[in-house]
């Protein structure tokens, strides 16, 4: 497996023409799209300096919504997965950051631990082995691979009528950390077996956000089924989506939904690698710190800040020079402009203008 910087020559050196035309065509296209993303949303609104430990932090989450739910994750195969996250390293090292894939750490075939596992195939198993709600509970968590964490905070308004979509909006001050900004819970008790159960911003990053979970189209269903039953209920768009069988509005459904989401993978077997009964010996996925639990940490992907001297010098080299560009001569010559980061057609990464 070649890194991003020789990917390309790599593909060249191996692939047949056509199929290289292909690859590249793919790679180029996913890093002008993420320069553009990168431009319109990634990188704007923070309050922190770039490459801070928070700035880091919120840009990794945006990042995560963005890669699970519109680039990698509904890649229609491995190759594509593969291609488009080349092209998206390519583009974040240009803006200071490198998204790292030590796909060393995921066993054999790393490439199809990037695709999202809630496949079609998953969802007709859920259908037929679960209720509706722990259907749609388990969805949730296959798709943002984490657990169940947050999902008692999500209202029915939050959710789209058809179940392709639920929006966390951010709460509370953005100058606020993570860590101390605390949540404001639907239910009235606050502990399970002697333990509180206080959410911070920190343990729903996954969920809470600008950008809306986007589900893929097969999963929809169940969520929106879940959704109308809820409606069948009474329940308004103010009233939580997930409640407590015995209890509901006073205490917390997330540790039911927990032993629901278990019990139900177990039934189609699925061996969620985020969630355990038993004691885990690297850590409980509640114990953990935010960037090491979630989508990125389970396809072996995590952001690293570069430093600001090495910031500078990107930024040096990417900017164009002032006054009109010189004219191409020769007959062969061509104007087309690449983005920082293409390739040329030898393979070999292209310096910048």
């Amino acid at each position: 497996m070649q890194d991003f910087p020789v990917f390309l020559a790599h593909c060249r050196e191996k692939l047949p023409g056509n199929t290289f035309t292909a690859v590249r065509a793919v790679y180029d296209r996913e890093v002008h799209l993420t320069d553009q993303w990168l431009t319109r949303r990634g990188l704007t609104g923070h309050h922190n300096h770039p490459g801070s430990p928070r700035h880091t932090r919120a840009f990794a989450a945006r990042l995560t919504f963005h890669l699970r739910d519109h680039r990698i994750g509904p890649a229609p195969d491995q190759a594509h997965a593969l291609a488009r996250l080349r092209g998206i390293q390519t583009a974040l090292l240009f803006r200071g950051y490198l998204l790292r894939w030590q796909y060393e750490t995921l066993g054999a075939g790393p490439t199809t631990r990037l695709l999202s596992q809630l496949t079609a195939r998953v969802c007709d198993k859920l259908r037929a082995a679960a209720t509706i709600e722990d259907a749609a509970a388990t969805a949730l968590s296959i798709h943002l691979s984490h657990g169940p964490t947050g999902l008692g905070l999500i209202t029915c308004g939050n959710t789209a009528p058809d179940g392709h979509a639920i929006h966390l909006p951010v709460t509370g001050s953005p100058y606020a950390t993570e860590e101390t900004r605390f949540l404001t819970v639907p239910w009235k008790w606050r502990s399970h077996h002697h333990r509180p159960i206080e959410l911070s911003a920190l343990d729903v990053l996954h969920l809470e956000s600008e950008d809306p979970v986007l589900l893929p189209e097969h999963a929809a269903p169940l969520v929106a089924a879940h959704l109308a039953y809820r409606r069948q209920q009474g329940a308004t768009d103010s009233d939580p989506l997930f409640l407590h069988p015995d209890s509901p509005g006073v205490k917390s459904p997330e540790p039911g939904l927990r032993e629901a989401v278990l019990r139900t993978c177990h039934r189609i077997h699925l061996n969620p690698a985020w969630l355990h009964r038993s004691h885990y010996r690297h850590g409980d996925e509640d114990q953990r710190d935010a960037t090491q639990a979630g989508w990125m940490h389970h396809r072996g992907l995590d952001l690293i800040p570069l430093s600001d001297h090495i910031r500078s010098r990107l930024r040096t080299a990417t900017t164009p020079p002032s006054g009109p560009a010189p004219a191409a001569k020769g007959p062969d010559a061509t104007s087309t402009a690449r983005s920082p980061g293409t390739t040329s057609s030898s393979g070999a990464c292209s310096p910048p203008a």
